[in-house]
């Protein structure tokens, strides 16, 4: 395997979505922001999260006040976790040199945005999706 071949692999390693929780307010985010992620916000209703994730709806309801306020913690989740493993993954690229920082975050995106996982930026899409710009979910 080419040098940058197992770069590619250690990158795209580093920005999958991480392993969805065993149980918990943490599970019904985690089930949730695969499922927006490949499938869109709207186009998933509670049902199909309570199912993948198996917790009935009073489980849901003791987590969440509603579907949207999942929907904010699962944006809210998915930042946290995205700005650490971009920040990971340019520093297994380039290492801690600021001054080389910047060009590794640019061939992280080249390679990011060239991997068939790669489904688009869910912030922007959750954007188009609410485009209200007062909703809870767009801001």
């Amino acid at each position: 395997m080419a040098a940058s071949d197992e770069l590619q692999d250690r990158v795209c390693a580093l920005l999958r979505l991480p392993s969805v929780p065993a149980q918990g307010r943490d599970r019904l985010t985690g089930v949730a922001m695969q499922l927006f992620y490949r499938h869109g916000i709207n186009a998933v209703g509670l049902d199909w999260i309570l199912a993948e994730a198996g917790v009935s709806k009073t489980t849901f309801y003791k987590h969440f006040k509603s579907k949207d306020e999942l929907v904010v913690a699962t944006l809210q989740a998915r930042d946290a976790w995205e700005m650490g493993a971009w920040r990971e993954a340019v520093r297994a690229l380039v290492g801690d040199a600021p001054e080389r920082q910047l060009l590794g975050l640019i061939d992280v995106l080249d390679i990011l945005f060239n991997d068939p996982a790669f489904l688009g930026c869910q912030f922007i899409s959750a954007a188009a999706e609410f485009p209200n710009p007062d909703d809870a979910v767009h801001r």
